[in-house]
This record gives structure tokens, C-alpha cells and sequence, in this order.
């Protein structure tokens, strides 16, 4: 996604010294390993990148990514509308890191 990847561009062209990205999704962290494959960054010797949620196209890319469980996310979630309180509810749901080949230890 074009949006994306002009985002991932920015932040290595302002920050060329960072040794991480911690994406909030998945779908950020792919355009980041699209930016690096294009300004020839090796991941993760170089640069280690990070996602959020666990999609299919993040382990297919080797992205290491944060897990979470959508269907239980979503049951929650459905619960939480169908109550419809008017006190805030704080729900944790839990998560796990997937590892995989984007990370490494960082660079000195």
C-alpha cells in the first residue's frame, strides 16, 4: 500500500539510525520491510521490524509479529456493545510474540 510505504520512507529517511520499528499492525510492518528491500537495508542485521496481530501475510513474509486471538477479540467486543455500559471497561486479552526472521540483536 502505496500510503504506507511513503510513511516507512519518512521515518528511515528522517531516522537512519534506528535499529527497530515496532508497527501498531501487521500492514505497517510489511510496508516497512517493502521500504528496507528497496533502500537495501538488510533485515534484521541492520534494521529489526516488528508488527502487530499476526496475519497470514506477516508469517508469510517472516515478519515477527504480536499474536492476538481476533475471535475472541471479537466475542468480547460484541459482548461489550451488546451490555451497553455506562461504566468503561478495561479488558486485557492475551497476547504472545511470535518470532520470526525480521528480528535479531541490534547492531552496535
Amino acid at each position: 500500500m502505496p500510503h504506507f510505504d511513503a510513511g516507512a520512507e519518512k521515518l528511515l529517511h528522517d531516522r537512519p539510525d534506528l535499529t527497530a520499528i515496532l508497527a501498531v499492525n501487521d500492514e505497517l510492518a510489511l510496508a516497512a520491510l517493502r521500504v528496507c528491500q528497496r533502500r537495501e537495508i538488510a533485515v534484521p542485521r541492520q534494521l529489526s521490524v516488528v508488527g502487530f496481530d499476526d496475519v497470514p501475510a506477516a508469517a508469510a513474509a517472516g515478519i515477527t509479529t504480536i499474536h492476538q486471538d481476533f475471535v475472541e477479540k471479537g466475542t468480547i467486543a460484541s459482548q461489550l456493545l451488546i451490555d451497553q455500559s455506562d461504566t468503561p471497561q478495561k479488558v486485557i486479552l492475551p497476547t504472545s510474540l511470535m518470532t520470526r526472521q525480521s528480528t535479531g540483536a541490534p547492531r552496535r
